[in-house]
């Protein structure tokens, strides 16, 4: 693997500037590494596109926390485990492409970055109350189809104004945002489309406080589901309309 698993930090920019990892433009990890091990690009300040290979099967905790990378590239994450804060604490990373299904995105993965746009494929699964993508607050648009989404998956993301859940989504936990609700004050203006015929979406009732995956005020439009369903009265899930 790459790195050495210390906070020692592996590849940081050398001293005199010219020759160090400030330069590059570019990330390419071998085919032959299986294992990014952590901290091994932590605090590296390269404004620099990264390639991460099938063969990679492994990110490890802190990989490139901290770090300047613009863009992270999976080829194909189907057999990849991405640990806690790997990719956290990096608000000039904007673009995340995952291809493949099955990645599995631990606590704070993508914690804290710049991510404008995000594509989470069919089988990737995210770690329970993680915050896996919470505190991206330039993300405007996500598509989803990961069986569940869990609570405080996208925490503090205020831009989020698009979210498709796909056929394969099979249930929305309430909290997947956090607790939006009256209480709290948040608006929250969001377009929202349910492709699965049989998707459940969660809504919680915590005293007199209600809870929504769909948010709570704002502009709200949801798509797909049946139109006589009062979906933020906290009284129970609700079922995305079955159009066949």
């Amino acid at each position: 693997g790459i790195g050495t698993n210390s906070s020692a930090h592996n590849f940081l920019n050398d001293t005199d500037g010219a020759t160090g990892s400030t330069v590059w433009k570019n990330i390419y990890i071998p085919a032959s590494v299986k294992t990014i091990r952590g901290y091994a690009f932590a605090g590296n300040t390269a404004s620099a596109k990264v390639e991460i290979p099938s063969t990679v099967q492994n990110i490890e905790e802190h990989a490139f926390d901290g770090s300047s990378i613009t863009e992270v590239k999976f080829d194909d994450a189907s057999k990849l485990t991405i640990g806690e804060s790997a990719f956290a604490n990096i608000p000039t990373l904007t673009t995340v492409t995952l291809r493949g299904n099955g990645a599995k995105i631990g606590t704070k993965a993508f914690y804290n970055d710049g991510i404008q746009k995000l594509n989470i494929p069919a089988g990737t699964t995210m770690e329970s109350g993680g915050n896996s993508f919470s505190k991206n607050e330039s993300l405007t648009e996500l598509k989803i189809d990961a069986t569940t989404v869990p609570d405080n998956s996208f925490v503090d993301t205020p831009k989020l104004a698009k979210v498709v859940f796909g056929e394969n989504v099979k249930q929305v936990n309430a909290l997947w945002t956090g607790k939006q609700s009256e209480a709290t004050g948040e608006v929250v203006n969001r377009t929202t489309y349910a492709l699965g015929k049989d998707t459940i979406f969660n809504c919680k009732q915590d005293g007199s406080v209600y809870y929504s995956p769909f948010g709570i005020s704002g502009t709200l439009n949801v798509w797909g589901l049946q139109s006589d369903q009062v979906f933020n009265n906290g009284a129970g899930p609700v079922y995305a309309f079955n159009n066949g």
